[in-house]
């Protein structure tokens, strides 16, 4: 309708808008609120975060202490909240910068729910200065470049779960991190990833370095994915440490697959169709042959 013609990624919410999300579901609600703030979030940044939190929540129902790194606006750590029934989730954004648009957000939801005012939380500040602890769920959606590792190094050295979707990806950037520094081949990890990345797709081979080396170290890992058509940059990755440090041979290393049954996206009413037989990784360089091959990958 005319949503879409108003360009369904950059146009930002507006009052008019509440007219598409008519509804009672806790997303139709959550839909609504961001449209009264009038011209603050784009569509796209709506669905993203909501299929986000829904997925993270979904995977991780228990988290009761969520960091959400890199946040920006913070969109994604209000889903979370809202997700949870139990009334007992927390959440603390950290970003270098609080944008305006995080201050609206902010007073907007605590207007509507007032007891979040005791349960989210904004710190400025450099990841660098955050000691997670142990029970604190590590979420970092789009994490730029190396700070998907940042973030991996961070959980391993608290074991603490992660869930992460990776982008921007640079295999010059992240060569020091851990996820080549113990990655399974040892000294040969490096030479590995950048031939991986020359036969499927630096995306592919960094993010495959990152599960195997979280693996390594005793992790369970499991993949899922956003939505293909709200962002290329859709491959999900959950990780959930040993229950206790353990130098044992983690008994997950096998990619779950098929994915989990989620409701479906409110976001196809806005999008254009998709091929159903594309790959569930949009980012990989080739589709077809590749998405079979890196998935075959991932499962040794």
């Amino acid at each position: 309708g005319g949503a879409a013609l108003r360009g369904v990624s950059r146009h930002k919410l507006d009052k008019t808008d509440v007219a598409d999300y008519l509804g009672d579901t806790p997303f139709h609600r959550f839909a609504q609120a961001v449209c009264e703030l009038d011209g603050v979030v784009p569509r796209k940044e709506l669905h993203e975060n909501w299929e986000a939190a829904t997925r993270i929540h979904n995977h991780f129902p228990d988290a009761m202490r969520i960091a959400d790194l890199a946040s920006g606006n913070g969109l994604l750590s209000w889903a979370l909240l809202i997700l949870d029934e139990t009334g007992c989730r927390s959440v603390i954004c950290v970003d270098k910068v609080k944008p305006p648009s995080a201050g609206l957000l902010s007073d907007l939801f605590i207007s509507l729910r007032p007891e979040f005012r005791a349960r989210h939380r904004y710190a400025i500040g450099d990841l660098a200065d955050l000691v997670p602890q142990a029970d604190a769920l590590l979420v970092a959606v789009h994490g730029c470049g190396r700070m998907t590792d940042t973030v991996i190094e961070m959980g391993v050295r608290a074991n603490a779960p992660m869930a992460l979707v990776p982008c921007c990806h640079s295999l010059p950037a992240s060569r020091l991190s851990i996820s080549i520094a113990r990655h399974p081949l040892g000294s040969d990890a490096w030479e590995h990833v950048s031939r991986m990345s020359n036969r499927t797709s630096p995306s592919s081979a960094l993010d495959q370095a990152r599960i195997r080396t979280l693996r390594h170290v005793s992790y369970a890992v499991s993949l899922d994915s956003l939505p293909a058509d709200i962002t290329p940059h859709n491959r999900m990755i959950l990780a959930r440490p040993p229950l206790r440090p353990s130098t044992e041979k983690s008994n997950a290393d096998r990619l779950l697959w098929p994915l989990p049954i989620l409701p479906a996206s409110p976001w196809k009413r806005f999008a254009p169709q998709v091929d159903a037989a594309s790959p569930v990784f949009s980012n990989v360089a080739t589709p077809g042959a590749v998405g079979a091959q890196e998935r075959r990958a991932l499962q040794r």
